[in-house]
């Protein structure tokens, strides 16, 4: 893929960054943009917080096999700098694809960032709740939670270990969507596409 729709295809230094994990997978987490060694690899979440997000999947029972993760914007903005809102919208198009193509039962936004992709720039919705967000003109079932790299900013190991955990409760509180991914025909069924002509964006 190429891409010089805006101005970060001139900030990023190798890669525009894909998807990380099963193109069929059941739940899509979305992140903000890649960091450095994202830029490097053209994979996303391969750096620490990478390792701490597999580390959540894996404590409610999730693996890359049904699992993917996409970021927000696929160009890593110069030194690490939030993406500007225009920059949101204007590689939002690719994301909307892979939700199309991966069709997940659930989305997780991992952050502000990924938050005001899926749900409008103003979005304000509490974290660890489930909402349906309408993404061009289908309902998809989402999670709001922390990015794995907020972990990394607590002062102690036992600051980094209960941010860590806040973000595994997010997705335990919500267990039988999850346990609808673990074992298909749960309470939450199969992945039902919903047409509506009302996206908010």
């Amino acid at each position: 893929m190429n891409c010089e729709d805006c101005r970060l295809c001139w900030e990023r230094q190798h890669n525009i960054v894909g998807m990380k994990g099963k193109d069929t997978a059941d739940i899509m987490f979305v992140g903000e943009a890649p960091g450095r060694e994202e830029d490097e690899w053209g994979v996303p979440f391969v750096g620490q917080a990478g390792s701490i997000l597999t580390t959540v999947i894996g404590s409610v029972g999730l693996t890359w096999e049904n699992s993917c993760v996409v970021n927000a914007v696929r160009c890593r903005p110069a030194n690490n700098r939030t993406p500007m809102w225009d920059e949101i919208v204007t590689c939002r198009k690719y994301l909307f694809r892979d939700i199309a193509e991966v069709n997940p039962i659930l989305i997780v936004a991992l952050g502000r960032v990924a938050l005001s992709a899926l749900y409008g720039k103003d979005a304000n919705l509490d974290r660890g709740e489930v909402y349906i967000c309408m993404i061009e003109g289908i309902s998809r079932q989402l999670i709001y939670t922390y990015h794995p790299a907020w972990v990394l900013y607590g002062k102690d190991e036992y600051e980094k270990d209960k941010r860590k955990a806040a973000i595994v409760h997010h997705l335990k509180k919500n267990k039988t969507i999850i346990e609808s991914i673990l074992e298909p025909g749960g309470s939450c069924g199969p992945r039902q596409d919903y047409s509506d002509s009302d996206v908010p964006f």
